[in-house]
């Protein structure tokens, strides 16, 4: 098994199994000395059982193992840290389908693994028998100390508010409604059962998979919907008048929520907006480009204030993970306390037309690919190359585009921005052309 953007992704039964899990979990067993690990899963019935399998491997010898059962991944991140594991395991697909499957390793910060890590693990590493016994235990205490310390962090509501709030029946459902509850809102919960099987939606948080959602937040009369995918480290916000936010003005009004505190260097995917750049450098900063998935690598690395990628933000304020349950707690009181409402945070966002592909394609060379797009778009005149995760190509007139293949799924993605809609929309289709050529 291999790791790709963002952990091991893979059809169970088919990419992962019970094991391909023992053997991972031996490698894993082998990183450090001190051996304590966490374990937890989302509501998919082949990430609880990869929990399981994870949780029977990693007590080879002298070992202690926390289960905690369905968690969100940040949630399992944050546990990592605070529990003082020396290494979290969440077993999940997070925005994938229902037959998919994966697994996520954090270290002992709550931060995902390196790249380097990841190659050791992946070198099947064998552990050494030890003398002492195991213990697996069931691991209660750490889920209830984030909803303290988030309350802590953010203190009840000044003005309340009347939320949507849409888990994916995933795990995000046992934190993001009590918790804005406890805050002194009144939440609208939906999507809030679990299920394996995703009954109420596609867990991926995009526009085509939430259209229900977006006429109830418009029907119900409630102030804005807050939207999560599978395990709740992604979140989508939703206006009162049902128009999804666009992941990009989301990101922004995040940012400057950050920045009414401690402005700094801030941490932006390969495929992020550059109307993200605009913030840091009128105040003297840099927006630095990562690899999606690795922001929080680059962020702790040259300690900055922010990361993020569409849907996904880091605040290390509170930790080096994704974490879309803190996000929707840190909006809904940054509100409730400032004199702002949503539409004037909204209204301070700079217009763009940013728009989003998948397509399938066939295996090809990115060396073609790199030949194919700079010869078409020669004539439109080409300002940068970046090369840091798949292909981008930003224009003199400030427009861009970036070709990557999925690392979770099997697939292709494109990207473009621009200030003009017809340009963003012809962008994309020569995108998708340039794709079926190969």
């Amino acid at each position: 098994m291999k790791f790709g953007t963002s952990g091991i992704r893979g059809v169970y039964g088919c990419e992962i199994g019970v094991s391909e899990v023992l053997e991972l979990s031996v490698s894993v067993a082998s990183l450090g000395k001190t051996q304590r690990f966490v374990v937890g899963s989302d509501t998919r019935d082949s990430c609880k059982l990869i929990a399981q399998s994870f949780a029977a491997g990693l007590s080879v010898g002298e070992s202690e193992v926390g289960l905690m059962g369905v968690v969100p991944t940040p949630v399992l991140a944050f546990s990592t840290r605070e529990g003082k594991y020396a290494f979290g395991l969440s077993c999940t697909a997070s925005h994938n389908p229902p037959e998919f499957c994966g697994i996520k390793v954090f270290d002992n910060s709550g931060i995902v693994v390196s790249s380097r890590v990841e190659r050791q693990i992946e070198s099947g590493s064998k552990v050494r028998s030890r003398s002492g016994k195991s213990l697996i235990i069931q691991e209660e205490y750490l889920g209830a100390k984030y909803i303290e310390q988030l309350l802590k962090k953010f203190g009840s509501a000044h003005r309340k508010f009347r939320i949507l709030v849409d888990c994916a029946n995933g795990a995000g459902a046992l934190y993001t409604p009590r918790i804005l509850s406890l805050l002194g809102h009144e939440v609208v919960s939906i999507n809030s059962h679990l299920s394996s099987i995703f009954p109420g939606r596609n867990p991926e948080p995009i526009a085509k998979n939430l259209v229900e959602v977006s006429n109830l937040v418009r029907d119900l009369g409630v102030d804005f919907g807050l939207v999560h995918d599978g395990d709740a480290d992604r979140l989508v916000l939703v206006k009162q008048d049902g128009v999804i936010v666009p992941d990009y003005a989301f990101s922004y009004i995040m940012l400057k929520i950050v920045y009414d505190k401690s402005p700094g260097n801030i941490i932006i995917s390969i495929n992020s907006s550059t109307k993200l750049e605009v913030l840091p450098k009128e105040m003297g900063f840099r927006a630095i480009r990562a690899r999606l998935g690795k922001t929080f690598l680059e962020l702790k690395r040259v300690g900055g204030v922010f990361a993020t990628e569409p849907s996904k933000i880091v605040d290390p304020a509170w930790g080096l993970w994704e974490d879309g349950i803190y996000a929707a707690v840190m909006l809904t009181q940054y509100l409730s306390k400032s004199d702002f409402s949503l539409t004037e945070m909204l209204a301070m966002v700079p217009h763009s037309v940013y728009l989003q592909q998948n397509v399938r394609v066939r295996p090809f060379k990115f060396h073609s690919l790199k030949s194919k797009v700079l010869g078409h778009f020669e004539s439109m005149g080409i300002q940068t190359v970046e090369e840091i995760d798949g292909l981008r190509v930003t224009f003199n007139d400030g427009s861009w585009i970036v070709f990557r293949l999925s690392g979770t799924e099997p697939r292709a993605r494109i990207y473009v921005e621009s200030n003009d809609s017809a340009l963003s929309t012809s962008l994309l289709r020569q995108g998708i052309a340039i794709y079926a050529a190969l």
